[in-house]
């Protein structure tokens, strides 16, 4: 981190006028500010890092990142202009590289400061983690409401419903739950059978280290409590439970019978809004339906992947194919990392389900433009799955009309370069255009 010529701070301040129209504010953390979120709209939501150069926003499951991620995010925002990852980090780096030195010095000595600064509770490893949401779904139980959308609605099986681990988000005693999650999780062993509460105790000193737990101020823990939603476990490689997505009962409807606003559909279970709660800063957020051998970690040679956990484990269950999940379209950061292990432990092929809105929607024609470009960076082939039928995701296209709907466009790199990209960025193109001029339309 010491390497880096300037911190967060200097995307900040190139970012400024877009970030003041969010409503920018510092909070009694030094090394943390908040802004609106420009994803969902929710006020103060954004926490910015300075300290680690990250971003994310509390309540949706679509808007995080790190400082190029940032610039990107809010250039997309105030200027509406579109960068790569490549030319995000070229123009701030040409930007830095213009400053005075004194100017330049200001921002070095900061990031020096912040550096220097005492850091609050990391994030437990993702082992603990595993032990203590393992512990949390065993005392949870799930509602006659949700095991009805799970099972009516979504046609998942019971059995896959119960090793899935789905459960209905607590709303009353949530301290007894989540001190009781942690302190029987078995996530610390002492010799001779001895108590771990002490060590427990000591991880939530002053803040929490697991997102959806907080410290209260007498010092014992507490878990968050939430409206009424499904908690879904996030299962990472070896099938541990690394994070929570909440999947909210369907918004209420004013008299008219429209949708109230201000309500999402999909969010983490996270404490980041609590003084002493934790962020999912630095937790494995992509869904696995499938677990790998820690002894010879050999993945399968194709790997499917799509938007959300849930949908992953429907589509997994009409489809024996494994499944891979980001939780949203824009939450990428992580893939090319994941596409780089699937490479060295055996994946060749990845098969890119994303929603059929890829087609209407830029952002979403954007993202999937990217994965393509991510899985032939790490040197494997992308099956491209789309269908005729008339159903938005791969769940319920699987769930009506099973794995023979499904019609694969293979791509590698030749044909990606000479005619994929050039076709879909068409389309992007298009599609952008579209919505502006739609936008335009709006407002006049």
């Amino acid at each position: 981190m010491k390497s880096r010529k300037y911190g967060i701070d200097f995307v900040i301040s190139v970012n400024r006028t877009a970030l003041d129209d969010l409503n920018l504010k510092k909070t009694a953390n030094k090394t943390e500010m908040t802004c609106n979120c420009w994803v969902c709209g929710g006020n103060e939501k954004v926490g910015i890092n300075l300290e680690k150069g990250v971003y994310n926003c509390v309540r949706c499951a679509n808007n995080s990142g790190n400082m190029t991620d940032l610039h990107i995010a809010l250039q997309k925002y105030g200027n509406d202009r579109d960068l790569d990852r490549t030319a995000a980090e070229a123009e701030l780096d040409k930007i830095f590289d213009s400053l005075s030195d004194e100017q330049k010095k200001n921002y070095m000595d900061s990031l020096e400061a912040i550096i220097s600064t005492p850091k609050y509770a990391s994030v437990l490893p993702i082992e603990k983690r595993d032990k203590i949401y393992s512990r949390q779904i065993e005392l949870l139980t799930l509602s006659d409401i949700d095991y009805c959308e799970l099972k009516n609605r979504r046609k998942i099986p019971d059995s896959v419903i119960t090793d899935k681990g789905y459960r209905t988000t607590p709303v009353m005693c949530e301290e007894y739950i989540g001190e009781k999650a942690v302190l029987t999780s078995g996530a610390v062993r002492c010799e001779n059978d001895g108590d771990p509460s002490p060590y427990y105790y000591h991880w939530f000193k002053d803040r929490s280290p697991l997102p959806g737990y907080y410290t209260l101020p007498d010092g014992h823990i507490a878990m968050v409590s939430r409206r009424p939603a499904i908690m879904i476990p996030v299962r990472w490689r070896h099938g541990e439970v690394s994070l929570f997505q909440l999947r909210y009962r369907d918004p209420p409807k004013d008299t008219a019978g429209e949708q109230l606003k201000g309500f999402r559909k999909y969010a983490w279970f996270t404490s980041g809004d609590k003084e002493t709660g934790c962020q999912i800063t630095g937790c494995e957020a992509i869904h696995h339906t499938f677990s790998v051998d820690k002894q010879n970690e050999i993945t399968p040679k194709e790997v499917a992947i799509t938007e959300g956990p849930l949908k992953a484990d429907i589509a997994n269950c009409y489809w024996p194919m494994p499944f891979i999940a980001v939780a949203g379209i824009n939450n990428l950061c992580q893939l090319p990392e994941e596409f780089t292990w699937l490479k060295e432990h055996g994946t060749e092929v990845i098969k890119v389900c994303i929603d059929k809105d890829w087609l209407i929607n830029p952002n979403v024609c954007k993202g999937t433009i990217d994965i393509i470009q991510m899985v032939l960076d790490a040197n494997m082939e992308v099956d491209f799955c789309v269908w005729n039928e008339d159903r938005k995701g791969i769940d319920d296209l699987l769930v009506d009309y099973g794995p023979d709907a499904i019609i694969c466009k293979h791509i590698n790199s030749d044909i990606w370069a000479t005619t994929a990209k050039p076709w879909f960025t068409d389309i992007w193109q298009n599609v952008k255009a579209k919505q502006k001029a739609k936008k335009q339309e709006k407002e006049s």
